[in-house]
């Protein structure tokens, strides 16, 4: 809500009103930025972070700028500073230059602001920094960094206030990049060079590469070497992936068939300064060696895989003649068996030992190699009973004739009870 004020504010003044009660002169709060009188700022904005800052101000003339000596004298309602720093024109980031400025600009000339109201971090370990201007432009000079890495600045709040007392509200940061590293080299074998190469393997094929694209890398950037003769290199390649070919003139094919061991070795240096960053930073130097050995013999063949199963011998039949009566545990004769490894596994079932009764039985016998080939074979087991022993005067043994003796007693007992059933007398 606004009105006119006549009399002391000028005529056809306009304020704000307090948005509470209406009345009185008034501040805009930063917090909730309402416009509000002196009682209802204090009581009623503390939750926007205001409260002690209002009560250090006079509020008497409604607009905050503390008492007037001249109540006809026209004022402005004013805000709290507001600050933004930024890296100075012509700072570059990265830079390798260890010195680096920022501007802070204020939105509202304000006093008071000096070193201890700015924040300096950051990787790069900054301690030193210097602070000039006044009004509401100032340089910020910041230098002693340690190491890479970045300069960041900001400015506190309540670092400074304006012509009406209020403190400024804390500022953005700004960044710096500071960076004296140049480019990193590594040399490793380019994809499909055998390490460590022998003369068929020749030219060694080396690849360089740089973290940071370059085009100025070329074969007077290198230097190529080592024990095992004299030396040839070329570069090729662009951005940040190369390759470095060496060769090298070796002795004569009679003197290589008769070395032994290494050969020599192959060497190569990419140069310190090789390259350089756009800041002007310079690479730093890289090696690679390796030994170069003598052309290794063939390999062996690979032996051919075994894909023939063994052989059991053929067996048509077994006989087989039990002693001990029938059924019997029989002990029969397993196949033999030859195979092209050399050895061979033989399981028949049944197995040897089984029980058999008289008459033909199949036996199936199995055979498995080292390279587990498989061959099956059966054959007929042929068991009789043994015969009977003959005795020399025609006569039977005493047990055979004790069986037949037996034998028609039970006859003559049969036939008896059938006469009984006949009604025959007994």
């Amino acid at each position: 809500m606004t009105r006119k004020l006549l009399g002391p504010y000028r005529e056809n003044a306009v304020i704000d009103l307090c948005a509470i009660c209406h009345e009185g002169a008034t501040e805009k709060c930063a917090g909730c930025g309402e416009h509000r009188c002196a009682e209802h700022f204090a009581n009623d904005c503390a939750q926007c972070g205001m409260l002690e800052l209002r009560r250090q101000r006079r509020i008497t003339n409604g607009v905050g700028l503390g008492a007037s000596s001249d109540p006809t004298e026209p004022v402005t309602p004013t805000e709290a500073p507001g600050v933004v720093v930024l890296a100075a024109a012509g700072q570059a980031s990265p830079t390798s230059v260890d010195q680096f400025s920022f501007t802070a600009t204020f939105s509202q000339p304000v006093t008071g602001f000096d070193e201890g109201d700015v924040f300096v971090r950051g990787m790069a370990g900054s301690t030193s920094y210097t602070v000039s201007g006044s009004g509401a432009d100032y340089e910020i000079v910041v230098d002693g960094v340690a190491n890479d890495g970045t300069v960041e600045v900001s400015v506190v709040a309540g670092a400074a206030t304006n012509e009406n007392g209020q403190p400024n509200v804390e500022s953005n940061t700004a960044v710096v990049v500071y960076d004296t590293t140049g480019p990193t080299v590594t040399i490793a074998p380019a994809p499909g060079q055998p390490v460590p190469p022998s003369p068929d393997d020749l030219p060694l094929r080396l690849a360089v590469t740089f973290d940071e694209s370059t085009d100025e890398f070329d074969d007077d950037d290198i230097v190529a070497g080592g024990t095992a003769g004299a030396v040839t290199a070329s570069v090729t390649g662009a951005g940040t992936d190369y390759v470095v070919e060496i060769d090298v003139s070796l002795p004569t094919a009679a003197a290589l068939t008769e070395a032994v061991g290494d050969l020599g070795t192959l060497e190569l240096t990419v140069v310190e300064g090789a390259v350089t960053d756009d800041l002007g930073n310079a690479s730093q130097e890289a090696t690679f060696s390796v030994a170069l050995t003598e052309n290794p013999p063939d390999p062996e063949p690979e032996p051919e895989p075994d894909v023939t199963p063994p052989v059991i011998e053929p067996i048509s039949t077994q006989p087989i003649v039990l002693t001990s009566g029938s059924p019997g545990p029989v002990d029969y004769e397993v196949p033999a068996v030859s195979d092209d490894s050399g050895t061979a596994d033989v399981t028949c079932d049944p197995p040897p030992g089984s029980t058999f009764a008289v008459g033909s039985h199949e036996i199936t016998c199995t055979a498995v190699d080292a390279a587990g080939n498989t061959s099956t074979s059966t054959f007929t087991l042929v068991v009789s009973a043994a015969a009977l022993p003959a005795t020399g005067n025609g006569s039977l043994p005493i047990g055979q004739a004790m069986m037949l003796i037996a034998a028609g007693l039970v006859l003559l007992g049969v036939t008896r009870r059938r006469w009984v059933r006949l009604g025959q007398p007994s």
